[in-house]
């Protein structure tokens, strides 16, 4: 590989803010070129599929969501603050399915690589709760670098 040019022009760096969040961001940043735009994009659970019965119910859990969105975009922001100034780019909020949602924003923003992250779950726990990596790379047009 030819260490001069960079890998891409444009790094998605999907972050779950957990322990491996900065780990991730930093192999992106080594990654990078000077001129590569480094995009992070943070995933939302959204709204239950089903709806609410009672109007409380519904107020509490549309609160609990605006939490979560207020809290993701001052972290989003503090990650950005972090990046190299010449890395800087966009901060992506979405909801939905992760990998899902990770991939059409790869797409959608034209990203020649995506960052995620995993926890290395085995067993049982990957069966139950699956993996978004694992997901990202078998859905995803662009290549992907998983974090462990």
């Amino acid at each position: 590989m030819n260490r001069e040019a960079p890998l891409s022009n444009r790094i998605l760096v999907a972050v779950d803010f957990g322990e491996l969040t900065a780990r991730t961001i930093d192999y992106a940043v080594r990654l990078a070129g000077a001129d590569t735009q480094i995009d992070l994009l943070h995933v939302l659970v959204g709204r239950p599929s089903a709806s609410v019965g009672l109007p409380s119910a519904r107020e509490l859990v549309d609160a609990l969501i605006e939490q979560e969105r207020t809290f993701a975009q001052k972290k989003l922001a503090e990650l950005q603050a972090a990046l190299p100034e010449a890395n800087r780019g966009e901060l992506i909020l979405e909801e939905g399915p992760a990998a899902d949602v990770i991939c059409e924003a790869a797409e959608k923003g034209g990203h020649e690589l995506i960052a995620v992250s995993t926890h290395g779950r085995s067993g049982l726990k990957h069966m139950l709760i699956g993996s978004v990596a694992e997901r990202v790379v078998r859905l995803a047009k662009a290549p992907v670098v998983v974090v462990r």
